[in-house]
């Protein structure tokens, strides 16, 4: 078989975290690509696109993505917050740090 590597796109982050929903605990990979966003549930065996916009704020269009492996409203619905959560924290966080680090030197 023959392929061709056509182009490498550099990472902007990749974050992991575990939420837990109805006493079962989910990890979830997410981060961004170069035309958007992007989750995996390893455990569950599927990732799908999301909205990176905003911090993945656009709960509904990540909600509906997630819903579609997943099949379970509720549980992606919560997923997508946590989502949102988690990189509005690390966002705020890399700010702080600038300030941090124009304060230091």
């Amino acid at each position: 078989m023959k392929y061709e590597i056509e182009n490498v796109y550099p990472s902007e982050s990749i974050n992991e975290f575990s939420v837990a929903i109805n006493g079962l605990s989910y990890l979830v990979i997410f981060g961004r690509h170069v035309n958007g966003g992007f989750c995996a549930l390893p455990r569950n065996g599927v990732s799908c696109e999301l909205s990176a916009h905003d911090d993945f704020g656009d709960i509904g269009y990540n909600t509906d993505s997630i819903n579609g492996k997943i099949k379970d409203r509720g549980k992606a619905q919560a997923i997508a917050e946590a989502i949102h959560i988690v990189a509005s924290f690390n966002r705020k966080q890399e700010e702080l740090k600038g300030l941090h680090d124009k304060t230091v030197s």
